[in-house]
């Protein structure tokens, strides 16, 4: 597959979170590549997309500003908030652990299973898998449609940043050592159980 053509067939536009907000697929993308293809050129478009818009931040070397994970004070806030242990490592392991998250088109292949899934890691799309025969009978509308849903998908099963901190007074040790302490209150009493 030549992936200059590929990509021009698929092109999009990001959020701010690096999900496509808008796809195009051109009309003539089952004329010139293989249905086998498409989720490579979907995701040659994405890597295509993911470089403007991420082109002006490395530009300024404004890498910060690239940033996806939680800083360490907001994981600390958002574990406060937990009730019980497994709450607490549930969110714990979405904020830092090494989690894939998975999104599925609304169409079928041959084994009613999803013909279209897209996976992400916390930050970016990480793979597009198309099944073949779907693709080759998909209309290019239904194309756009189905990835914009599994990114909105994906954008849904994302952490949330906190935006509210109940300890604007505290340092960022005195949070760590709170949420420490609330980790360490959670197993005792899990313990108890």
């Amino acid at each position: 597959m030549r992936f200059g053509l590929a990509t021009s067939l698929v092109r999009m536009r990001l959020d701010d979170a690096r999900l496509p907000i808008e796809v195009r697929i051109d009309a003539r993308i089952h004329d010139l590549l293989l249905p086998s293809d498409f989720g490579d050129a979907i995701m040659g478009s994405y890597r295509e997309a993911v470089w403007e818009h991420d082109r002006p931040a490395i530009e300024a070397a404004d890498f910060d500003a690239l940033q996806s994970r939680p800083s360490a004070r907001e994981i600390a806030v958002r574990l406060l908030t937990t009730l019980t242990l497994d709450e607490y490592r549930d969110v714990r392991r979405s904020l830092i652990g090494a989690v894939e998250y998975r999104a599925f088109g609304r169409g079928l292949d041959r084994d009613d299973g999803p013909a279209l899934t897209m996976t992400a890691d916390r930050s970016l799309i990480t793979g597009v898998t198309i099944a073949a025969e779907w693709a080759a009978a998909a209309n290019p509308s239904t194309l756009e449609y189905d990835i914009l849903d599994c990114a909105d998908q994906i954008r849904r099963q994302w952490p949330k940043g906190t935006t509210y901190d109940p300890y604007p007074g505290m340092s960022d040790a005195e949070i760590q050592e709170l949420s420490l302490d609330h980790f360490a209150n959670l197993l005792s009493r899990s313990r108890i159980r």
